[in-house]
C-alpha cells in the first residue's frame, strides 16, 4: 500500500507561519503587541504562526507592514519585476 502524498498546502501553511514568527521575533514583538496593532486575537495569531491555521492573503497583507516585512517575503515567493 502506498503512502498518501503530502499536501503542498500543509507545507505552505507551516512555512508562512515560520516566516511570520521569525519576523515577529526579529522586531521584538510579543503576540500581545501584534494583536493590539492588528486587531487579530492572540489565539488566532498563535494558530497562524504555529501553522495550525492558514492565514488568508488579507491577514498576511495586514501583518506584513506591522512586521516590517515585504508581503512577498512572508509568502515565500519572488516579488514581480517591474516592467519598463
Amino acid at each position: 500500500m502506498s503512502e498518501k502524498a503530502p499536501d503542498p498546502r500543509d507545507e505552505f501553511r507551516v512555512r508562512v507561519g515560520q516566516r511570520l514568527d521569525a519576523a515577529r521575533i526579529a522586531i521584538g514583538f510579543s503576540f500581545g503587541d501584534l494583536a493590539s496593532r492588528t486587531s487579530i486575537s492572540r489565539g488566532k495569531l498563535g494558530d497562524y504562526f504555529s501553522g495550525r491555521t492558514e492565514p488568508s492573503l488579507w491577514v498576511v497583507a495586514r501583518l506584513a507592514p506591522v512586521l516590517e516585512v515585504d508581503l512577498y517575503e512572508l509568502l515565500g515567493i519572488a516579488a514581480p519585476v517591474p516592467r519598463i
